[in-house]
């Protein structure tokens, strides 16, 4: 689930990751308010005994957490994007402070299409993994706790079964992310490939042209 390699090099990055968890915990807060709220004023209704000062006073409870689940919301759009965008100018300056570093050497380690495709498209893909992946890992843990205790001042029962069936959490990011690794790995390798044939075909165009292939390449 970790690149311990990459999480390293995403140092910038990560008070951003972490105002974004926070900010969906928050949001995780607003939403048991709302189910609590709204199951209180029925259960008021049910007993006969919900008068208009309840009704008034949870629809303020209401629309104030509306208002803060709306602002948290945004705020985590906010947070993800510039962790995502940190994130790609880091990595961005290190590929090309090493490229600098090597010189004109470089095609020694690495074709230039694949730098190209690096250095764009694959740089690019991290967003995913920055802005979405990693804050969603650490929320899928801290969710179920903080569900587990709220549950526990209502139904204990409840709240040890939910607390059992947390590990298949991870357990199924694992295998969902062993999956995709495979299927990602045949993609890049594809997606290189093609980015060689172009660069190869683009420089030699001359060459197909005085050999009449160009329409051909």
């Amino acid at each position: 689930m970790f690149d311990k390699r990459l999480i390293k090099e995403l140092s910038d990055a990560l008070p951003y990751i972490i105002k974004q968890v926070i900010c969906q915990w928050i949001g995780l807060i607003c939403n048991v308010v709302l189910t609590l709220g709204l199951c209180y004023m029925f259960n008021q209704l049910i007993h006969h005994t919900l008068t208009m000062t309840i009704i008034v006073r949870i629809l303020f409870i209401l629309l104030m957490t509306f208002i803060i689940r709306g602002i948290v919301l945004k705020q985590q759009s906010h947070f993800a994007y510039l962790s995502a965008s940190q994130t790609k100018r880091t990595l961005r300056i290190k590929l090309f402070d090493k490229i600098r570093e090597i010189g004109m050497h470089y095609q020694d380690y690495v074709t230039t299409s694949e730098l190209v495709q690096l250095s764009v498209e694959g740089i690019n893909q991290l967003e995913t993994y920055v802005s979405l992946y990693l804050p969603q890992l650490f929320y899928s843990v801290l969710a179920p706790v903080t569900l587990f205790i709220i549950t526990l001042f209502f139904d204990t029962r409840s709240a040890f079964v939910l607390l059992i069936f947390v590990p298949l959490i991870p357990i199924s990011i694992i295998v969902v992310q062993k999956f995709a690794k495979k299927l990602l790995s045949k993609y890049w390798t594809s997606y290189t490939t093609l980015g060689d044939g172009f660069l190869e075909n683009l420089q030699g165009l001359t060459t197909f042209k005085i050999y009449g292939s160009d329409d051909y390449k």
